[in-house]
């Protein structure tokens, strides 16, 4: 990147158009420009190798990560806090590249819990098993407007009968128990599992 620089501004090039053209911060070019190749070569060589500060928190945020590694930075820093009352007055990115560079050298990947985990189950036996999802999709109404409608459906794992319950408002406790009471009044019997 040095001898790119270089070379753009031996054919007169202004920093601005370097900078795009290399998609890199401006300030960050006019640094390197100020920069003779030594030293250029020198902060590239050593930039990988800045300490982190929160270094004498490590085996902390290991355990905690591999309790929990569903755990998000913001998470992390509040429990720093919290465990340690002379924890240090830090910003929010400081907490989250040290938790990605734990996540990355012990290998703990993050578990979005948005993430859907799934997977087949095996063949059952009839009446052994029923997979119950819920969820929500806007209809256009016969007016032209959109609603949105609730659903829970209910699956049989053997048969692979369905079962839905639509709403108009979300499900509650109370909507849930009723629309499985209704299924297995459909489905004349309740799954084992």
């Amino acid at each position: 990147m040095y001898d790119q620089i270089q070379d753009y501004l031996r054919q007169h090039y202004s920093l601005r158009w370097i900078s795009r053209k290399l998609s890199i911060n401006y300030r960050t070019l006019r640094k390197y420009t100020s920069m003779s190749r030594e030293e250029y070569e020198s902060y590239i060589a050593n930039i990988g190798n800045k300490p982190f500060s929160l270094e004498s928190y490590k085996a902390f945020v290991v355990k905690r990560l591999g309790l929990f590694p569903e755990t998000s930075s913001a998470q992390m820093h509040d429990w720093l806090k919290e465990e340690y009352p002379d924890f240090p007055l830090i910003t929010p990115r400081t907490v989250y590249n040290f938790v990605m560079k734990i996540r990355q050298d012990y290998g703990i990947a993050k578990i979005s819990p948005n993430e859907r985990q799934y997977g087949a189950i095996p063949d059952a036996d009839p009446g052994e098993y029923a997979q119950v999802d819920f969820g929500q999709k806007k209809l256009r109404t016969g007016t032209g407007g959109w609603k949105k409608v609730y659903f829970m459906a209910m699956l049989l794992c053997h048969s692979r009968y369905k079962f839905i319950c639509f709403r108009d408002k979300p499900f509650n406790s109370q909507a849930a128990v009723m629309a499985h009471e209704k299924s297995f009044e459909y489905f004349h019997g309740v799954p084992k599992k």
